[in-house]
This record gives structure tokens, sequence and C-alpha cells, in this order.
């Protein structure tokens, strides 16, 4: 019985040392995932963006007044001279 106890502690140690090895400093791993997540909120933000500002001008456009024409300008016919005083 006090074999079983003596392997359950020796694990424990095992575990415990295996533990405190990765958790010594940063490591490549952990770099990767602070990049991951820093390019998935920028994006994320640009993304999110994009669609409010494309989201406005289809708005826009869609309730725009189509029958808007442009507004003809007076233009003078040459048998309607301006009129000359003398």
């Amino acid at each position: 019985m006090k074999r079983n106890g003596a392997s359950k502690a020796l694990k424990s140690d095992r575990w415990l040392t295996q533990l405190d090895r990765r958790e010594s400093g940063p490591s490549l791993g952990s770099l990767l995932v602070a990049f991951v997540i820093t390019f998935t909120v920028a994006g994320s933000f640009v993304l999110g963006i994009a669609a409010a500002y494309t989201s406005v001008i289809a708005l826009l456009h869609a309730f725009a007044r189509r029958n808007r024409k442009p507004s003809p300008s007076l233009v003078l016919v040459t048998s309607e001279n301006h009129v000359g005083g003398d």
C-alpha cells in the first residue's frame, strides 16, 4: 500500500516539473497565438467598418430619388439673340 502512495507522489512530482518547465518563459507557441489573436481582432474590426460603410452607401443609393434629372441649363438659340441697346 505504501508503494502505491509513493508512485502517486512520484507521478505528481513529474507533473509539477513538466508544468514548471512549460511555464518557465514565453515560447514560440504563445507568440503565435498572440499574433493570431491580434490579426483576428484587427481583421474583424476592418471588416466591420467596411460592412458598415457598404451598408450606408447601399441605403443611400436605394432611397435616393431615381427621377432626379439634371435641370436644363438656359441656352440662347441663334434665332433669339440677346437684345443690345443703342
